[in-house]
């Protein structure tokens, strides 16, 4: 998931320096110097429901790490006594 959105990113990036999503100072409101608050309203929102996504994801990951973590050592512990 992480590496999919990474890709997306920089594809994105690499997209709009280019030239191809049109000019930095056209139509596009995506350059620094005519930025909105709407757009930046909207930025906050995109990026904090990816941030809720990224730490679901971390905390998921978490949680299997440390079951495998406690069945590793109930192993051992079995297996030495």
């Amino acid at each position: 998931d992480f590496w999919l959105l990474l890709c997306l990113h920089c594809f994105t990036f690499a997209y709009y320096n280019n030239g191809y999503m049109g000019q930095k100072d056209s139509g596009w409101r995506l350059s620094t110097l005519e930025l909105e608050w709407s757009d930046v309203e909207l930025m906050f929102i995109l990026m904090s429901c990816a941030l809720c996504f990224a730490v679901h994801q971390a905390y998921c990951r978490y949680l299997y790490l440390g079951d495998l973590v406690w069945k590793t050592m109930d192993s051992i512990y079995d297996f030495a006594f």
